[in-house]
């Protein structure tokens, strides 16, 4: 579905100006690279990724919407959570947040953090109520209706509903045309039908019991272009791509329909900042708006005639090319196979007509034994090498292609027909040019805003981070202190076993055997003696001091630090022990040993 996104966003900028950023080519040659996942599929990175596993789990947003677990091996996991939606749809199920269970990162965005989002009920009831009040008026008075949508992504869910919505009979909207204009619609409508599998289960089962395809549309017209949408029966409904009204098929309609106060625009998604659709929402009473116009139009006269000059000139230069592109290989071929000859020209030319090749005025053939180069034939004529490899000789496509006959390039223009010399010339053949205008619109239609964009807001937000957070009251109360490779805490709880009375308890016997531990009430928590742990060799610390700028040395088994002022020495139970003056070094030796141990 993304390709489909940046097909329709080429397309829509392409056919009003000149756009240049990336072509369908690189599209492809971008999605090529692309390796396809099924959810829940693990697939582990090689090269710079090695030891990297990725899974990609349902966000819930729209088909193809990803929350992506990056683990590491013998590592923590990540998860990367952006635009997910918590609520299940009509044809999508929610994002599976049972599966994030208090993970070592969670990334997500803060979009909607402020935003407190409607219920999906009430969202959908607010939209009936708008079908059966506002857009069945607005049909009923002679008026059209524009929603404006995503390319690929939810617009199937409105364009799902609205079919339904259409084939109910107490709707009331069944007489009314209701059409889809988006550049790849055919493509994205024919894309869902195969992925039903990655959709709700409610889709599922109707598919598999009543073996229809839910986006096989009874009412849904699709249409490419604004000529096809412009052949539908008025009045209508149109979902047209150009959520932001900044280019695309919901631009036009726009430009064309704002004017008439019987029309009906509805936007479905929160638009950026600064776009048509931001100040619609924020000044939907009628007013008066100025708009940039793009347009591609067709070049007329002069330019027309200027443009196929320059295709004359250019088309010939390219055969001149290539016709000397062939001499210059002929010649090349012929000199190697020449020969010295031994006969010297005086500097008179010849009487005959023998074709003399150029520059060989003072290196010709006079005898009249047989020469081992190629010769010319009787009259003067190129001949192109033929080229062949192993497989044979070369085809050359142009040699195939049925030529028509060529006429001159005067155009004349009577009754607006582009005419080439009695031949009809088709409009897509016709070079055009972009032209951008400024445009000042009486806006007098009617604008509401529903939210269709199915993300989670800041309240669901709050909910999922505090869901992925410790819930243990014992875990969450522990003081731990690094020790080498791990973190160590002093607990202090009751050992708690299971009430085999308890109609919750598992029939798993290796789940009897193991009992809980309940923490202890603060008031109940004795203190207990200091515990070091760490086991540290006398040589070790040695390098310690070192780093920290204190000389020291062994004598006898004992450490002797900062000129003989302090002593460290291990007794047979194991036991460090510091002796010396209290002094700035001593407490300095102190606290260093003090940190290479986990004090409890």
């Amino acid at each position: 579905m993304g390709q489909m996104f940046l097909y329709d966003y080429y397309v829509s900028k392409s056919t009003t100006q000149d756009f240049d950023l990336y072509n369908l080519d690189d599209v492809d040659s971008a999605f090529d690279q692309v390796q396809q996942l099924k959810y829940n599929q693990s697939v582990s990175l090689s090269g710079k990724g090695y030891g990297l596993t990725l899974t990609p789990l349902p966000a819930g947003h729209m088909i193809g919407g990803t929350i992506w677990k990056i683990v590491k091996i013998g590592e923590e996991d990540i998860y990367y959570a952006v635009d997910f939606n918590h609520k299940k749809e009509r044809h999508l199920n929610g994002c599976e947040l049972d599966r994030i269970q208090r993970p070592s990162l969670f990334i997500t965005d803060a979009y909607n953090a402020n935003y407190i989002q409607t219920r999906r009920r009430e969202r959908d009831e607010q939209l009936l109520g708008m079908c059966n009040i506002q857009i069945l008026h607005t049909l009923r008075s002679g008026g059209n209706v524009l929603i404006a949508v995503d390319t690929a992504g939810r617009v199937l869910e409105l364009a799902h509903m609205l079919d339904q919505l259409w084939r109910s009979k107490d709707s009331g909207l069944s007489p009314y045309s209701l059409a889809l204009v988006n550049n790849v619609a055919y493509n994205v409508l024919e894309f869902a039908k195969s992925q039903i599998e990655w959709m709700s289960e409610k889709l599922m089962r109707s598919f598999e019991g009543a073996r229809s395809n839910p986006f096989q549309f009874k009412h849904l017209q699709i249409c490419h272009t604004l000529a096809e949408s412009a052949r539908i029966t008025s009045p209508k409904v149109v979902l047209a791509s150009g959520q932001d009204l900044e280019f695309g098929h919901a631009r036009d309609l726009f430009i064309q329909w704002c004017q008439d106060k019987k029309n009906c625009v509805i936007l479905t998604n929160r638009p950026a900042q600064g776009t048509l659709a931001w100040q619609l929402v924020e000044n939907p009473k009628p007013h008066s708006i100025e708009l940039e116009v793009n347009q591609r139009i067709q070049l007329e006269e002069r330019e027309l005639e200027e443009f196929y000059r320059l295709q004359r000139e250019k088309e010939y230069r390219v055969k001149k090319e290539k016709r000397e592109a062939v001499i210059d290989s002929d010649d090349s071929d012929d000199s190697d196979s020449e020969i010295k000859i031994t006969g010297i020209f005086r500097g008179n030319r010849v009487s005959h007509d023998l074709f003399i090749k150029p520059g060989m005025e003072t290196k010709v053939d006079t005898g009249l034994f047989k020469s081992s180069r190629s010769r010319y034939p009787v009259y003067p004529m190129f001949e192109e090498k033929i080229r062949a490899d192993e497989y044979g000789e070369f085809i050359r496509p142009e040699d195939f292609i049925i030529t028509e006959t060529n006429y001159d390039y005067d155009i004349e223009f009577k009754h607006e027909k582009k005419v080439n010399k009695g031949v009809l010339i088709a409009d897509a053949e016709i070079p055009t040019k972009c032209t951008s205008f400024k445009q000042k619109l009486n806006f007098s239609c009617s604008v509401i805003f529903i939210d269709f964009e199915g993300r989670s807001d800041g309240e669901s937000l709050q909910k999922l981070l505090e869901a992925g957070t410790t819930k243990d009251a014992l875990v969450s109360s522990l003081d731990l202190r690094r020790g080498r490779d791990a973190e160590l805490a002093w607990i202090e709880g009751d050992l708690m076993m299971d009430d085999p009375t308890s109609e919750n308890i598992s029939h798993d016997k290796e789940n009897i055997l193991i009992p809980s531990l309940q923490p202890l009430d603060a008031m109940e928590i004795s203190e207990h003696s200091t515990v070091f742990v760490n086991e540290i060799k006398l040589s070790d610390f040695k390098q310690v001091l070192a780093k920290h700028g204190i000389a020291s040395e062994f004598s006898g088994g004992v450490l002797w630090c900062s000129n003989g002022t302090v002593a460290l020495r291990r007794q047979e139970t194991g036991r460090l022990t510091v002796e010396g003056c209290l002094s700035t070094d001593y407490y300095q030796i102190r606290d260093l040993l003090y940190e290479q141990y986990a004090i409890l």
